[in-house]
């Protein structure tokens, strides 16, 4: 079954995750991104594997590493509840 979504520009992992009292804890700007309203979708709920296209188009021209984005798009997923868990994805391709 594929399903598409258009999610807003998530952020890298440098900004998604902040260390605060020793804690590892979402940002201010990781709770923004996911708080972003999901579409109408499917949930796919067997635990069986799973692949994961990734297309990013990049809000400007400066550079980036593309896998600093993959995290925060696939929690977001998850978070939705779009698939059970994240370790479910076997195959991710980044465009």
């Amino acid at each position: 079954m594929d399903q598409t979504f258009e999610l807003p520009w998530p952020p890298t992992l440098n900004n998604y995750w902040r260390i605060w009292r020793g804690r590892m804890l979402l940002s201010k700007t990781g709770r923004k991104f996911k708080q972003t309203p999901p579409p109408p979708f499917i949930p796919y709920k067997s635990n069986t594997r799973l692949k994961v296209v990734i297309e990013l188009y990049p809000p400007t021209r400066s550079r980036r590493d593309l896998d600093n984005h993959a995290k925060a798009a696939n929690d977001l997923l998850e978070h939705w509840g779009v698939f059970p868990n994240d370790e479910q994805i076997d195959d991710l391709r980044l465009i």
